[in-house]
């Protein structure tokens, strides 16, 4: 069973009604593959213990657990029901996924995805999401 150490850099870029949010992040994580599916897991923000695993497969989960907890699902050109948590308590969003494109092996590789989130039906932010996935060698980085 696939299951190594790797590199990941990720880049988000997030646009809402008032503001442009550019996010970018190289972290080491876990990369394994359980049935079709390859799974991504790392450490998001090591001060709360923010832990983030995303499954590629036929649909893209993005599951959050920390401060704020988060189940986002996506397929491709579907508005799929996901779970938001807020200091507020939790949101019921829809996600629509208007391009996903995983190109991974047992090595690694690259993700692209863009989605938007709405809330009761209005728009609350669009998402474009970049992850490389590099697979580490004994030594570090290859």
């Amino acid at each position: 069973m696939l299951n190594k150490k790797v590199l990941l850099d990720i880049q988000m870029s997030m646009v809402n009604a008032n503001d442009i949010e550019d996010y970018d992040m190289s972290v080491i994580g876990n990369y394994r593959k359980k049935d079709n599916n390859y799974i991504v897991e790392y450490l998001e923000n090591a001060m709360d213990n923010t832990k983030t695993v995303i499954t590629f497969g036929e649909q893209v989960e993005i599951l959050r657990q920390g401060c704020y907890n988060s189940n986002i699902l996506m397929e491709l050109n579907k508005r799929c029901q996901s779970i938001y948590s807020t200091p507020f308590g939790e949101a019921n969003v829809s996600v629509t996924a208007s391009h996903i494109d995983c190109n991974l092996n047992d090595f690694g590789g690259d993700v692209k995805l863009k989605y938007a989130i709405d809330i009761d039906g209005q728009l609350s932010s669009a998402y474009s999401m970049s992850i490389k996935i590099k697979e580490m060698s004994k030594e570090g980085n290859k």
